[in-house]
């Protein structure tokens, strides 16, 4: 374990674009908002029996569960190195375990989106495959346990039986302590971390997607003699572009980044502040995911409470006035 002297001596890469106070109050105050908006959903969902039975909402409560891991974890871990600068605890146990946290939050996101792209197609135009107990465990329930449990496994025995441990693999000047345990000499495995874990599922989830609009079309426009039922599946459709959107726009910038390392041969010494810049913008669009799946959330919960509210507080008290009595004529 280096001492405190010694680390802060060493140049902060991620002091590069904003101050440590700013950077500080601004990543404590977006958590807590979207930890907020997480917690608000996960519990309409598992308290309220038409939407925690409802087949669509599954992955979004997976998705929502996941992200509490960076919410609780990985991004007050995160707080703690900005206000010090420097990681504490500086032990390499706690490397590897930030390391894996932040790791499955990412991977696991990415599976359930490709999961979630997927699963529309048939929730949408062939919903009666749904009907049967065996049949909703068959096409549902089970590949949702695989998408979840594959990362998780995946990056577990890599911490626990591939490790690049030496002297030098520890930086704690740096957030994550710059630390991984897949040795970048072997290429073999960084390949099939790169193609493999991100971009068949980012091309998948592309195609899907690509087709999922292109069959509403078909449907909508073409073929009106069998229309698929658009104001019931609208919100779905729109939920999953949303996210799609979101997390492609976020994740696309690094998956080029290590494409073009591994397989191009560009050098990471051009800016060493890239790759920790992007896998910033990848952290944000787990933060962001509550706020685009609110917007999707149906309005009763959350919006049409907030306008009552405000719409009794800004009515003026209504006056009472007494009958006047009618006396008989004398």
């Amino acid at each position: 374990m280096a001492s405190n002297e010694s680390i802060l001596v060493k140049e902060d890469y991620t002091n590069s674009f904003l101050p440590h106070e700013l950077r500080f109050w601004i990543i404590l105050s977006f958590n807590t908002l979207s930890l907020v908006c997480s917690l608000f959903q996960l519990y309409h969902l598992c308290t309220k029996r038409a939407l925690r039975t409802a087949l669509n909402n599954h992955s979004i409560i997976a998705l929502l569960c996941t992200g509490l891991s960076s919410q609780l974890i990985d991004i007050p871990f995160y707080v703690v190195y900005i206000r010090l600068g420097y990681v504490w605890p500086s032990t390499p146990f706690f490397c590897r375990f930030w390391w894996y946290v932040d790791m499955e939050a990412l991977e696991v996101t990415v599976f359930l989106v490709l999961w979630t792209s997927l699963e529309r197609h048939m929730l949408i135009f062939h919903d009666r495959w749904f009907v049967t107990a065996k049949k909703r465990w068959l096409l549902h329930y089970l590949p949702l346990i695989f998408f979840i449990a594959y990362p998780l496994l995946f990056y577990l025995i890599i911490l626990l039986f591939v490790t690049c441990d030496y002297p030098a693999s520890y930086d704690y000047t740096q957030p994550w302590c710059y630390y991984s345990p897949i040795c970048y000499n072997d290429i073999i495995l960084v390949r099939y971390d790169i193609l493999a874990n991100w971009t068949v599922c980012a091309t998948l989830k592309l195609l899907s997607d690509v087709a999922l609009i292109g069959r509403f079309i078909w449907h909508r426009r073409i073929r009106l003699h069998q229309p698929v039922q658009w104001r019931k599946h609208r919100k779905m459709f729109l939920q999953l572009m949303s996210i799609s959107m979101l997390t492609s726009s976020f994740s696309m910038p690094l998956l080029i980044f290590y494409l073009l390392v591994n397989f191009a041969n560009l050098s990471t010494n051009i800016n060493p502040n890239l790759e920790l810049s992007l896998l910033y913008l990848l952290l944000c669009s787990i933060l962001c995911l509550p706020f685009v799946m609110l917007l999707s959330f149906p309005k009763k919960y959350w919006l049409d409470k907030w306008k009552t509210l405000l719409c009794e507080r800004r009515r003026p008290p209504s006056r009472q006035i007494a009958p006047a009595r009618i006396f008989p004529p004398s």
